[in-house]
C-alpha cells in the first residue's frame, strides 16, 4: 500500500476586506519549495499552491497555504507521498463550497495519473480522482472552466523524447467526460495555455514544437469540443514560451510570453492583441534593452480584472544557464507592468534586486490590484534552497512594506553595476520627465540626463574607474540613489 499521509490545519477565515490592501509575503524552510498558481478565493482571501521538496530528495511534496487580505496565514494543507511525487499545478473555486485543484501524480518508472481534488475552502479534501496517462514525465497542465461549466485540462506529456499532448473535459464533480491524445508526428509539441473560443465550441492554444509552414518558435493551435486539430498558426513577431491566452472581445483577444530579436538576440516581454484569425493587431515589449535577459512568468504571465488594468509580468535580468537558472549568484527583479485593452502602457516596476527573484505568475484582483508569485533565492545565505515570495500591490504596483521581507519598488534601475563603456537607465513612464545625475565622490555632477524615455544609454567610456554616486530626481523628490562602479 502507498505510504500517504494528509496533514491538515485550520484556523477560522476572515472575512473579505473592503479596502485595498497590499503585503509581501516569504515562506521559508530547509526546503526547496516553488509557487505553481494562485487564486483569489470568492471569500476575499488567496490560495496559493506550491511544491515542496525536502533536502536530499527528489520527490515533490504538494503544499497549499491560505493568505488573508493583509498576508496573514489563515490555512495550510500538505500532501506527502513518501514513495513518489504530487504536485497541483492549477485552482480553479467552482462555487462557494468547492475549489478543483489540478495536477498529477506519479511514480518513479512508471506513468503519470492526472490527479484532481475537489477540496472546500478550508482546504479539506471532499473527494480525490486520478486519470492514468501513457507517459511518466510532465511539462505544464493548462485547464479551464468552459461555457458549459465543465474543466477542459491540456496537460503536455513526455516519455524521453516522445512529447504528446493529452486532452480530457471533466465535470466539476471530476467524472470524466472526454479525452484524446492530439498526436502529432514531428516535433516536441507543448502547450503552454488554453483559450475557449467563444459561442464556436472550440479552443485556442498557445504552443511550441509543432509543425508550421512558417516555421515560428510559437503556434497558435484551434482544436474543436472533441478535440481534433483543425488549425495551426504561426504566433507573430517570434513570441513563444511562458505563453499566457486572455479574451478581450468575442472576436479578439490577448497572448503574452517572450519575444525574441533573432538578430540581436535580445530577449524582452511582449503583449499582443490578436483578431479572431491570429492576425496581430498590436503588440508592445518591455525590459531591459540589449543581451539582459528578461522573461515572462513561467506558469502565468498575465492576467487582468479590468481591461483598464491588464498585468503583464516576469523575471528581469534571468539567468538562463543550465547549471544557474535556478540557484543563481545574479541579482535580478519582478517585473510588472500595467496596459489598457489598446496596450498603452501605465507603469512599469521592478521589485528585488538584492538577490535572484524569478517570477512565476500574476493574477489579478478584485480590488483591481495584482498578486505576483515566485521565488527569491540568495545565494549567500541559502543553502540550495529557495524561498517562495509572494507579494500583493495595488493598482499602481505599490505595496506598504506590510510583512516579510521588506522588498525594495524601483521605478528606474541602472545596470550594468559593475560597467564599463555605457550606463543603461530602464524606467517606467510613470517618472516621464524626471532628472537623472551621476557624481564624481565630491558631489560634482558629472552626467546629467531627463528621463524621457524607458530606455536610457549614456556613454561613460571616458570616466575613469572609480565609484559614481548618482541620483534620480522626479517632482522635486529624490525618487531613486545609488552608487555605481567603473571598472
Amino acid at each position: 500500500m502507498k505510504t500517504k499521509i494528509i496533514l491538515i490545519c485550520i484556523v477560522l477565515l476572515s472575512s473579505p476586506a473592503l479596502a485595498q490592501t497590499t503585503f509581501s509575503k516569504c515562506i521559508k524552510n530547509t526546503n526547496n519549495e516553488f509557487p505553481t498558481t494562485a487564486i483569489e478565493m470568492n471569500n476575499g482571501n488567496y490560495l496559493i499552491s506550491y511544491g515542496s521538496i525536502p533536502p536530499n530528495q527528489e520527490n515533490f511534496n504538494q503544499k497549499f497555504i491560505v493568505l488573508d487580505t493583509n498576508g496573514l496565514e489563515i490555512t495550510t494543507a500538505k500532501i506527502i507521498d513518501l514513495e513518489g511525487s504530487c504536485l497541483i499545478s492549477n485552482l480553479h473555486q467552482v462555487n462557494d463550497s468547492l475549489i478543483l485543484a489540478i495536477g498529477t501524480y506519479g511514480y518513479t518508472g512508471k506513468n503519470l495519473d492526472i490527479w484532481i481534488i475537489g477540496m472546500d475552502p478550508l482546504l479539506s479534501t471532499k473527494w480525490e480522482k486520478k486519470f492514468k496517462t501513457n507517459y511518466p514525465f510532465y511539462f505544464f497542465n493548462r485547464s479551464i472552466i468552459n461555457s458549459d461549466n465543465n474543466i477542459v485540462i491540456a496537460s503536455t506529456l513526455a516519455n524521453g523524447s516522445t512529447y504528446n499532448c493529452l486532452f480530457f473535459e471533466i465535470t466539476e464533480n471530476g467524472d470524466s467526460l472526454y479525452s484524446k491524445y492530439l498526436n502529432q508526428p514531428v516535433g516536441h509539441p507543448v502547450v503552454f495555455d488554453i483559450l475557449e473560443i467563444k459561442n464556436e465550441k472550440k479552443y485556442r492554444l498557445a504552443s511550441t514544437g509543432f509543425t508550421s509552414t512558417t516555421n515560428s518558435m510559437g503556434q497558435i493551435l484551434t482544436i474543436d469540443s472533441l478535440f481534433n486539430l483543425i488549425q495551426i498558426d504561426a504566433i507573430p513577431a517570434n513570441m513563444y514560451n511562458c505563453t499566457t491566452l486572455t479574451n478581450d472581445t468575442d472576436t479578439t483577444y490577448f497572448l503574452s510570453g517572450n519575444y525574441d530579436d533573432l538578430n540581436s538576440n535580445e530577449r524582452d516581454i511582449a503583449i499582443m492583441r490578436l483578431d479572431e484569425n491570429n492576425d496581430k493587431l498590436a503588440i508592445t515589449f518591455f525590459g531591459k534593452p540589449g543581451n539582459i535577459i528578461d522573461f515572462g512568468g513561467y506558469e502565468q504571465s498575465m492576467d487582468y480584472n479590468t481591461k483598464s488594468d491588464i498585468y503583464v509580468g516576469g523575471t528581469s535580468n534571468q539567468d538562463i544557464s543550465p547549471i544557474n537558472n535556478i540557484y543563481s549568484s545574479s541579482k535580478s527583479w519582478f517585473i510588472l507592468s500595467s496596459y489598457d485593452s489598446l496596450l498603452n502602457l501605465h507603469w512599469t516596476r521592478f521589485y528585488g534586486g538584492d538577490a535572484y527573484y524569478t517570477l512565476e505568475g500574476v493574477q489579478a484582483t478584485s480590488d483591481n490590484g495584482c498578486i505576483m508569485y515566485g521565488n527569491r533565492y540568495d545565494y549567500l545565505t541559502q543553502e540550495m534552497e529557495k524561498d517562495i515570495l509572494i507579494i500583493k500591490v495595488d493598482e499602481q504596483g505599490l505595496y506598504t512594506g506590510i510583512g516579510e521581507p521588506q522588498v525594495k519598488i524601483n521605478d528606474a534601475i541602472l545596470y550594468p553595476n559593475p560597467g564599463r563603456e555605457q550606463l543603461n537607465i530602464q524606467s517606467g513612464p510613470q517618472i516621464n520627465g524626471a532628472a537623472f545625475t551621476l557624481y564624481d565622490m565630491q558631489g560634482r555632477p558629472l552626467l546629467n540626463q531627463t528621463l524621457n524615455s524607458t530606455q536610457l544609454k549614456l556613454n561613460t567610456a571616458t570616466l575613469p574607474s572609480g565609484i559614481y554616486p548618482w541620483q534620480i530626481v522626479f517632482k522635486n523628490n529624490v525618487i531613486e540613489s545609488g552608487k555605481w562602479i567603473k571598472e
